[in-house]
């Protein structure tokens, strides 16, 4: 057998793993990660998740696009509710958010114009 040094063995390693970017690589329902502390983060009535780089964000939001994958978390977490939500590419927010941000919309009231 031979002996590697530090350097063959990080060479190796790098080489073995295949590196997973949650930007290039869609999420699976064969392979989703579901760890218990990412549960919180599903709720619908959640509207913050903070987290750090690589810790599940961007994955999350593609896997919830996804009704299969959707199913998976909502069997998981026991969360129901994840399966009666539709995914659509439209934003839907209050008109308070609307009139702050000036974000049109189809229909409603007109935005106030200050006199």
């Amino acid at each position: 057998m031979t002996s590697l040094n530090a350097r063959a063995y990080r060479a190796l390693f790098q080489s073995a793993l295949r590196t997973a970017d949650a930007d290039t690589t869609k999420p699976h329902p064969h392979s989703l990660f579901t760890p218990r502390g990412h549960r919180l983060a599903l709720d619908p009535d959640v509207t913050v998740v903070k987290g750090g780089r690589g810790v599940g964000k961007t994955v999350w939001f593609q896997a919830l696009q996804d009704p299969a994958l959707r199913a998976v978390a909502a069997d998981e977490y026991r969360l129901p509710v994840l399966t009666r939500i539709e995914s659509h590419t439209k934003l839907d927010m209050p008109d308070i958010y609307r009139v702050a941000f000036g974000l049109g919309r189809k229909g409603g009231v007109p935005r106030m114009r200050s006199s």
